[in-house]
C-alpha cells in the first residue's frame, strides 16, 4: 500500500499543478468566445434537459472541442474538470459558463466598477491573427498601403464588400486563391507586391488562410490618418468663406414663389411625408431635406438662405410649420379656401410678374472664340436653312420643366444636335452652351439657340414684346349680305334689331338657350363672367364660324344691358334668355291668330304673355 501511495504521489502533485493552469486555460477559451460572440451555456444545456447545472465530463469535454471547436490539450481538459467536478462523473458547468461569461474581476472589491472590467484581448492587428514582418518589410508595407488607399479612396472601393461574399461564416477568413482572384488593386501593381500582402495577413494558426479584415482595417487606419492630417492643412483655409450678398426675408420668399409657380411645383408633397398625422409640423432637419429636393437647386438657395427660412418659420418647440410656409408660396395668385367662394373672380399674373430678377453677367469671350463661336453659328444656319429644318419642335420634346421652362441640359443639347446631323465638335459644343446658358438653372436656352440659327423662326421672350401678326394671305370670302367689316363698326347699333335676329336664328334653328349658359353657372347664381358669356353666343352660332356673326360692338351693348349692378364684369345670363324666349313666344301667338282669326284662344294667350314681357 505504501508503494501504491508512493506511486501516486506525483499524479496528485501533476494534477495540482495544472489546476493552477486552468485560469489560463479559462483566460484563452474566454478570448475565444469574445472573438466569436459565442453563447457558451446554449451548448451546454442541449446535454442538460433538466436544467440541473451538470453533465457529464465527456459531454463536457464535447461540447468545448466540437461545438465550441475550442482544441485543448488533455491536461487542459484535465484542469477545466478537475476544477468544476463534484463528486462523480459530473461537471458543474453554470459555473464555468458564469466564470467565462462574467464582465468583472470577482476578486476585486474596489467601489468602481469600471476598474474592474475584464478588458477583452483584441483580435484584430495583433500577433494572434497577422504574421510580424521586419522593420524593412514594415516600411514597403506602410508604402504599399499609402499607394492602395488612394486608388481605393479615388474610386470608393472598399475591400470589405470584396470579399464578402466568400466569408460564408463571418469569420474574417479567406483562402488565398480567393484573395488573389478578388484583389481590387490599380492595374501597375506587381505580382510580388500582392504575394507580399498575402504573406503579411496570412491567418497565423490556420495555413492557406488569410484575415481580410486586417487588410481592410489597416486601410481604414490610413485613410483617417489622412484625413486628419488635410483638415489640420485645410483648416486655416476653412474659416475664410468668401462673403456672399445677404438678401432679406422677403427676397428669398419671392425668389421661392417665382420658381414654384413657374415650374408649377407641389412644396406640399416634398413635406407631408415626414408627417404622417398631418399635423402642419416637422423636424427642422426635415424642413431642410424637403426645401432643398423641392426648390433647392432652380431657386439658387445656399444653406444660410434655407437656415433662415427655417427659423422664420420655427414653433416654441423647435418643430417647423411647414404648412404656413406653403401656403404663402403656392397661393401667391389667388387666396386661401377658394372652393368655398367660388364668385370671387381671380385674374391670373402677366409673364412679367415673376420674371428672374438675376441679371445674367456678359459672357466675356476672347477674339478667337467669338470668331470661331460666329464661323459655327453660320455652319450650322447654312446647314439648317439647306435642309429645311424644324428645329424647335426637337428641342422642345426635352424641355423638362413642368410648366415650360424653356430649358434643356446640356446633355440633352449635345444629344440632340447628334440626332439631327449637326455635327459640332466637343471644344465648340462647350462654347455654345456658354454662349446660351441660362442665367438660372446652369441649362442651355434652347429657344435662343434655334432662334440663332434658324430665319423662320422667331421667339419672343417674356421681357421683349410679341411679334405682330401679319395679315392672312387669303381672307374668308364675305357674304354678300353682310355689309363690309369698316362699316358695320361705325354703324350705331340697335338694340331691338339686334334681338330680333337672334330670336330669328334661335327659332329657325330650334335652340334651347338655357342649356348652353347652364354648364357655365354650376351654381345656378343666374350670373357668369362676361368672357364665359361670349362663350355661350358662340356655342349657340353667334360667331364669325357660326351662322350670325356679332360684331364687338354688339356683344359689348348686350353686355352692358345685362350686366349684374352687384359684382362688375358679370352678366345675368337668365334676363338675356327670358327676353329672347318671350319675344318668340308673341311671335308665335300673333302669327297663329293671323292664320286662325276666328280663334279667340290665341289672342287672349297673346295678350296675357305681351303683358308678362312687358312687365319683365
Amino acid at each position: 500500500m505504501l508503494q501504491v501511495e508512493k506511486q501516486a504521489e506525483p499524479h496528485h502533485q501533476e494534477a495540482a499543478c495544472t489546476f493552477n493552469c486552468s485560469e489560463q486555460v479559462e483566460d484563452a477559451i474566454r478570448t475565444t468566445v469574445q472573438t466569436k460572440r459565442i453563447r457558451v451555456s446554449e451548448f451546454f444545456q442541449d446535454f442538460d434537459r433538466l436544467r440541473s447545472g451538470f453533465i457529464t465530463k465527456s459531454q463536457f469535454i464535447r461540447c468545448l472541442d466540437q461545438n465550441l471547436n475550442i482544441k485543448l490539450t488533455p491536461d487542459d481538459y484535465y484542469s477545466l474538470t478537475e476544477k468544476y467536478a463534484i463528486q462523480g462523473n459530473m461537471v458543474n458547468y453554470k459555473l464555468f459558463c458564469d466564470f467565462i461569461d462574467q464582465v468583472f474581476y470577482h476578486n476585486d472589491v474596489s467601489s468602481d466598477p469600471s476598474t474592474r472590467l475584464i478588458p477583452p484581448h483584441k483580435y484584430l492587428g495583433t500577433i494572434r491573427s497577422v504574421r510580424p514582418l521586419s522593420s524593412s518589410s514594415e516600411y514597403q508595407l506602410q508604402a504599399l498601403l499609402e499607394r492602395l488607399q488612394r486608388y481605393y479612396q479615388f474610386r470608393g472601393i472598399s475591400l470589405r464588400k470584396c470579399y464578402e461574399d466568400f466569408d460564408k461564416h463571418h469569420v474574417g477568413l479567406i483562402t488565398v486563391s480567393q484573395f488573389f482572384r478578388s484583389f481590387p488593386g490599380p492595374p501597375d501593381l506587381e505580382q510580388s507586391e500582392i504575394e507580399f500582402l498575402a504573406k503579411k495577413y496570412e491567418d497565423p494558426k490556420r495555413p492557406h488562410l488569410l484575415n481580410y479584415l486586417n487588410f481592410h482595417q489597416d486601410v481604414q487606419n490610413f485613410r483617417k490618418g489622412c484625413i486628419d492630417a488635410s483638415k489640420d492643412m485645410l483648416q486655416p483655409l476653412l474659416l475664410k468663406e468668401p462673403a456672399l450678398p445677404e438678401h432679406t426675408l422677403e427676397e428669398i420668399l419671392e425668389k421661392v414663389r417665382a420658381i414654384v409657380f413657374r415650374n408649377g411645383i407641389r412644396t406640399t408633397e416634398f413635406f407631408k411625408d415626414h408627417d404622417k398625422l398631418r399635423s402642419g409640423f416637422i423636424t427642422e432637419n426635415q424642413f431642410i431635406c424637403g426645401l432643398s429636393m423641392a426648390v433647392g437647386r432652380q431657386a439658387q438657395l445656399c444653406r444660410t438662405e434655407i437656415l433662415r427660412l427655417a427659423e422664420h418659420y420655427r414653433q416654441q418647440d423647435g418643430r417647423v410649420a411647414y404648412k404656413d410656409f406653403c401656403n404663402q408660396v403656392e397661393k401667391a395668385c389667388c387666396p386661401s379656401s377658394l372652393e368655398n367662394s367660388a364668385d370671387i373672380f381671380i385674374t391670373m399674373p402677366l409673364k412679367t410678374c415673376f420674371k428672374s430678377t438675376k441679371m445674367k453677367p456678359k459672357i466675356e469671350l476672347t477674339p478667337d472664340e467669338e470668331e470661331r463661336a460666329r464661323k459655327v453659328v453660320d455652319d450650322l444656319r447654312r446647314n439648317v436653312s439647306k435642309r429645311r429644318l424644324m428645329m424647335y419642335p426637337y428641342f422642345k420634346d426635352y424641355d423638362r420643366g413642368k410648366a415650360y421652362s424653356r430649358t434643356m441640359t446640356k446633355s440633352q443639347f449635345a444629344r440632340m444636335l447628334h440626332f439631327l446631323s449637326l455635327e459640332v465638335s466637343a471644344e465648340n459644343l462647350k462654347l455654345l452652351c456658354r454662349i446660351f446658358e441660362n442665367a438660372d438653372s446652369g441649362d442651355v436656352n434652347y429657344p435662343k439657340f434655334v432662334e440663332a440659327v434658324d430665319e423662320d423662326f422667331h421667339h419672343f421672350s417674356e421681357e421683349s414684346e410679341p411679334p405682330k401678326r401679319t395679315p392672312m394671305a387669303t381672307k374668308v370670302q364675305q357674304s354678300p349680305f353682310q355689309p363690309p367689316e369698316s362699316i358695320r363698326e361705325q354703324a350705331p347699333v340697335h338694340l331691338d334689331e339686334l334681338m330680333a335676329r337672334i330670336r330669328h336664328h334661335v327659332l329657325v334653328n330650334r335652340l334651347r338657350i338655357c342649356e348652353y349658359f347652364q354648364d357655365f353657372d354650376p351654381l345656378r347664381s343666374q350670373s357668369i363672367f362676361r368672357s364665359v358669356f361670349r362663350r355661350g353666343l358662340s356655342s349657340l352660332g353667334l360667331s364669325a364660324l357660326g351662322k350670325m356673326e356679332i360684331t364687338d360692338q354688339e356683344f359689348d351693348k348686350l353686355a352692358d344691358i345685362y350686366a349684374d349692378p352687384e359684382r362688375p364684369h358679370y352678366v345675368i345670363w337668365t334676363n338675356f334668355v327670358q327676353d329672347i324666349e318671350c319675344g318668340m313666344l308673341v311671335c308665335y301667338c300673333f302669327m297663329m291668330f293671323l292664320l286662325f282669326p276666328c280663334s279667340h284662344g290665341y289672342l287672349e294667350a297673346a295678350a296675357l304673355i305681351f303683358s308678362f314681357a312687358m312687365l319683365t
